[in-house]
């Protein structure tokens, strides 16, 4: 006994587990749920949020991809870059398989960005183009000029100056039509270096003049784009070094870090102001920056030029080769991550898949012909077994028929008292038979089925009519001698019904008859039946015979 007790405990313990686990779950795909409504506007409550949440309460596959999702955007949106890819590959994974174009699109371009800031632009390039390609797909520009504003940044990384080009001036015009006014001021601070970079420098400069006559949207973006102008102002054919310096300092004033290459660029313009004494200060700056392999390149181009302008040749020299080795290495790294790689395996792998749902459409239109010809198999079958229903049905009604005549006939072997009762109840059922056929005949013809149900309704209405006939029971009991009181006093606290029941055998009526008459089941009939007769077996009154002949 106390196993068993035991036992339920375990089970009773296990089933509140599940249920708490259960509401857990549920707790957690709602908690999913409110956040990615307010990620866009409130990212670090979103990341807080998602910080909370118990990962090992992630069981379903969806509920796994939108943490995922979430998480990626989250510390997209709080300027956390991570290179751990494993944060995103479930979205990537889910919603590429159940073919959810919006989150994978999203998840596609978080992806990128990952891969980005670990400098792998290749692979961080392919995943860009799929975003793309979605994107174009739902003609959602701001998803749009977000994706090409991202590929404009990887064209810039391997020297194509075109498609840098080409890619942020698209990234522009979405923003503008989406009227997404924060995105468009900010490719309007990158096209003016894409402009210098395809040597364009009177376009460049007057796009540079007509950004900073604008509102001040960003200081973070406002300050580098004015050490980008710096830059542009001392790359062009005629360098204009004032120029340069004052938008440096200007920047340097916002509260900007500049980077190796912005500090290289101001001290070869101060080299070109002439203010010889500041550049000998910050040249072994430049020097202690360039022991970074990093950073080499950069300073050796730039000290390169200071070199040549002072006509020191030898250091100059020294300077400009290695120069060349740093960007021999880059060169390398470029050319390992040749773009036109990246789009032929990207175009390759569309081609794929173009192919893989031509072949899916074929096989779902072969699909959609076997289930059209199924289904009609089944009508069929359905009709067929409908059509065999209408005929045991009109077997039955025949049944009936032959009940009644068999009544009639035996109607005269019995006393009478009896008989002239049963004539008198036959004849009144008799009367209304020829409407219970025609509406059984009626309900079981392949009729619409709103005319079935109409036609059901008048058959009950019908039979329920006739125990009502001519008030049954008085009449028994008119005929012999008050038998129904008798039993109402013998057999009492019996429903209605059941005494309508006793009338009817009384007459004589079958079982299957009875069922028809009353809407229930022969095998109800017969147990209402027996369960009558015992109790009358078990009855001490002097009418317990006369009762159990009547039902014999």
């Amino acid at each position: 006994m106390n196993s068993i007790v035991r036992f339920a405990g375990v089970l009773f313990a296990a089933a509140v587990l599940a249920f708490l686990s259960s509401c857990s779950r549920n707790n957690v795909q709602k908690s999913l749920n409110d956040i990615e409504t307010y990620i866009d506007d409130r990212p670090d409550s979103a990341l807080t949020a998602l910080r909370t949440i118990d990962t090992l309460l992630l069981v379903s596959a969806s509920s796994k991809a939108k943490y995922s999702l979430l998480s990626a955007i989250a510390y997209d949106k709080n300027y956390i870059d991570t290179t751990d890819v494993r944060v995103i590959e479930p979205a990537v994974e889910y919603y590429s398989r159940v073919n959810d174009k919006e989150r994978l699109r999203k998840a596609y371009y978080y992806k990128g960005k990952m891969l980005e800031v670990a400098d792998d632009r290749t692979t961080s390039a392919y995943y860009y183009s799929l975003a793309y390609d979605i994107a174009r797909e739902s003609e959602n520009l701001n998803a749009q000029g977000l994706v090409c504003a991202a590929l404009s940044r990887i064209y810039s990384y391997n020297r194509n100056s075109k498609q840098e080009l080409l890619f942020a001036q698209k990234a522009e015009d979405c923003f503008l039509k989406d009227g997404d006014v924060q995105n468009a001021w900010i490719m309007q601070s990158i096209i003016p270096m894409c402009y210098a970079n395809n040597y364009q420098w009177e376009i460049s400069d007057s796009l540079y003049d007509a950004f900073f006559k604008c509102e001040i949207k960003d200081t973070v973006i406002y300050a580098k784009t004015l050490l980008k102008a710096a830059k542009t102002k001392i790359r062009k054919s005629s360098p204009d070094p004032v120029a340069a310096c004052e938008s440096f300092d200007r920047a340097i004033k916002m509260g900007v870090n500049p980077t190796v290459d912005n500090l290289s660029v101001y001290t070869y313009s101060l080299e070109l102001k002439g203010e010889e004494q500041n550049v000998n200060s910050l040249l072994p700056v430049l020097d202690n920056l360039k022991m970074n392999p990093k950073n080499s390149g950069v300073v050796n181009l730039w000290e390169y030029r200071i070199f040549s302008h002072r006509k020191e040749f030898d250091k100059a020299l020294s300077c400009f080769e290695n120069s060349i080795a740093a960007q021999d290495s880059m060169l390398i790294v470029i050319l390992g991550q040749s773009l036109e790689k990246v789009q032929k395996d990207y175009y390759i792998e569309k081609s794929s898949r173009l192919s893989a749902e031509n072949k899916a459409q074929k096989t779902t239109g072969i699909l959609i012909l076997v289930i059209s010809v199924f289904i009609v198999f089944v009508l069929m079958a359905i009709i067929n077994k409908n059509r065999h229903m209408w005929i045991e049905k009109e077997e039955e009604v025949d049944s009936l028929k032959k009940d009644l005549a068999l009544m009639v006939d035996n109607s005269t072997r019995i006393n009478d008292a009896l008989v002239t009762l049963r004539k008198e109840y036959i004849q009144v059922f008799k009367e209304q038979f020829s409407i219970l056929n025609d509406l059984g005949s009626a309900y079981w013809s392949p009729l619409k089925r709103s005319k079935k149900e109409k036609t059901l309704a008048v058959v009950i209405n019908a039979l329920n009519s006739f125990s009502e006939v001519g008030n049954l029971e008085a009449t028994i009991n008119s005929h012999l001698n008050n038998v129904m009181s008798r039993i109402r006093i013998d057999l009492p606290n019996m429903s209605e019904k059941t005494y309508q029941i006793i009338c009817l055998f009384i007459i004589g009526f079958s079982p299957k008859t009875i069922a028809m008459l009353m809407n229930l089941g022969v095998d109800s009939v017969y147990t209402i039946k027996n369960r009558i007769k015992k109790r009358i077996a078990s009855l001490e009154s002097p009418n317990r015979t006369h009762y159990l002949e009547l039902f014999t």
